[in-house]
């Protein structure tokens, strides 16, 4: 949605001739875009783990944070195919509320 926004005003601006703003602000929409990017992937509350033998992902959760409830959640943030089958040796990113 932002960058959208921004492409319209970068657009409006090249059109009507202020190539040099246009130039601007498209540096400043790529660092924008990278910069939501990156602190989106470090969320506030998550920690990595490395586990230390095989386990379900449902008891590596409660490991690590106390509580089970959310490990589908956990499944899909680590791309993990079989939630009962988590490889030791893996780092996962868990989400601790």
């Amino acid at each position: 949605m932002l960058g959208a926004a921004l492409d319209t005003v970068i657009l409006t601006a090249s059109e009507q001739g202020f190539s040099t703003d246009s130039v601007q602000l498209t540096q400043l929409r790529l660092l924008v875009v990278a910069d939501l990017e990156k602190r989106g992937l470090q969320l506030a509350g998550s920690e990595t783990h490395r586990l230390p033998e095989t386990m379900p992902a449902m008891v590596a959760l409660y490991r690590y944070t106390g509580n089970s409830r959310n490990w589908q959640r956990l499944a899909r943030r680590n791309g993990i195919s079989n939630p009962l089958f988590v490889p030791g040796g893996v780092s996962i990113e868990v989400i601790n509320e």
